[in-house]
């Protein structure tokens, strides 16, 4: 399952975002908030309880440490830059999958999920995609396979997802904001340095596999969990897709003035994640993973 979160981040994200298309220390460094957001501009201060990042002109922020994922800060020659660089924003890896056997399990290798986050910049002369792609594993218990699916579906339920299908254990969704410098070219307005700041989340199962566990429902668990991940990275591809068709798109757009080419853009964002969403639902639909069914014995 997937959805698209437009407007998650708030007016004030756009703010930040575009004042740092015109500074000079714009993406010099990166805060990453846990709920998602991104903050670009340059750390002026840091203490073990907060740190001040300026995001342009005199605007200056102070983030509690407890509120931040990560800091991505300007790579010095003796640094390794953290911040990925891909050469399309599809090309994104595999999420992290642990086999390890779990501590005091007699199932053996149990196949789940890492959790974590990756940050990529796909970056064009006229454009420039920030994108977190987060993994946030959810944890489930049973002891057969059976249970364990009842598990997922209840929690996806009491996470507010009702209507979840008997087989829609995951969810990936995508929070995105833009913003772009208004130019005039041959009379007409357009974008010049359009900014997405993106972020999807798959927020996928994880099993707690109890000592009792037997093998066979290890195996199942396995065999559902890596179908699960391939599904998953389905929805992210799409998405990826998205990120690149709207900054094309904002490039792209021209108008008679500046006025009617914000209001010409949000109507186009707008097509392009109703078309997005519809396009995931289709996905599922032709996708839906079916339950495994234990092995018969011979």
């Amino acid at each position: 399952m997937s959805n698209i979160y437009m407007k998650a981040i708030p007016v004030f994200s756009l703010f930040v975002l575009s004042l740092s298309l015109f500074n000079p220390c714009a993406f010099a460094d990166q805060i990453v908030l846990k709920e998602g957001k991104i903050l670009s501009g340059k750390i002026t201060k840091e203490d073990s309880s907060e740190v001040m990042i300026n995001v342009g002109g005199n605007m200056f922020l102070r983030i509690e440490k407890s509120k931040i994922r990560d800091i991505v800060r300007t790579p010095k020659p003796e640094q390794t830059r953290r911040v990925i660089t891909v050469v399309h924003p599809k090309k994104v890896p595999t999420p992290q999958v642990s086999t390890a056997p779990v501590a005091g399990n007699d199932a053996g290798p149990v196949r789940n999920p890492g959790e974590g986050f990756k940050v990529f910049n796909y970056e064009k002369p006229e454009y420039r995609i920030n994108e977190i792609l987060w993994t946030k594993p959810y944890v489930v218990k049973g002891e057969t396979f059976e249970e364990i699916r009842k598990n997922c579906i209840d929690h996806r339920q009491a996470d507010g997802n009702k209507r979840a299908p008997m087989n829609d254990v995951s969810e990936v969704a995508l929070k995105v904001a833009w913003a772009g410098k208004p130019a005039t070219e041959e009379g007409k307005s357009k974008w010049t340095a359009v900014v997405l700041a993106s972020t999807i989340s798959v927020n996928t199962p994880l099993w707690a596999a109890p000592k009792k566990a037997s093998p066979g429902t290890a195996a199942q668990w396995n065999s559902f969990a890596t179908r699960q991940a391939e599904h998953d990275k389905g929805h992210v591809s799409i998405y990826e897709n998205t990120l690149t068709a709207l900054a094309e798109s904002l490039v792209h757009i021209r108008a008679e003035d500046a006025p009617s080419l914000r209001t010409e853009s949000d109507d186009l964002v707008r097509q392009i994640l109703e078309r997005t969403e519809k396009q995931q639902q289709g996905y599922d639909r032709r996708q839906r993973l079916k339950p495994v069914e234990p092995k018969k014995k011979d």
